[in-house]
């Protein structure tokens, strides 16, 4: 999902995400995604639909590589920054937030999901653990 992008009266999705994920240096084709917005709400996100993970991680790790990039950046008018998310379950969404919310509280280095796991590290050099569901919050902090 690209997050943070304006509405713009009678946008073409299609393209917006097209200059964006150009932006960061991949280039795929208008017909190997689909973009649409989720709702019809300011700033609503982009769902990206892929043919396959590995664009995905593609995308991902260039966006990474870029840093911020900005709608201006993208060629828009807007200077938003805009995100890259993954597109989670409301389940996952919510352990998503209370590992982050964990990892503030407890001191750890990071957090982060790939391909659909939740990993959590307490330093640069220790081994990430794999967060599955609360109970693996809760037998960290034993």
């Amino acid at each position: 999902m690209i997050m943070n992008a304006p509405i713009k009266e009678k946008e073409n999705t299609q393209d917006v995400a097209h200059k964006i994920i150009k932006h960061v240096g991949v280039h795929l084709e208008t017909n190997h995604f689909l973009a649409k917005r989720i709702s019809v709400k300011n700033n609503s996100p982009i769902l990206v639909q892929l043919n396959d993970v590995n664009t995905k991680l593609s995308i991902l790790k260039k966006r990474k590589e870029a840093g911020d990039v900005t709608m201006k950046d993208c060629g828009f008018s807007e200077d938003n920054v805009v995100y890259f998310n993954h597109d989670l379950s409301k389940t996952k969404q919510e352990l998503f937030a209370k590992t982050r919310k964990y990892k503030f509280d407890n001191n750890y280095k990071c957090v982060w999901i790939k391909n659909g796991n939740i990993y959590l590290r307490k330093t640069e050099s220790s081994p990430a653990f794999v967060i599955r569901r609360e109970d693996d919050l809760r037998r960290l902090q034993n």
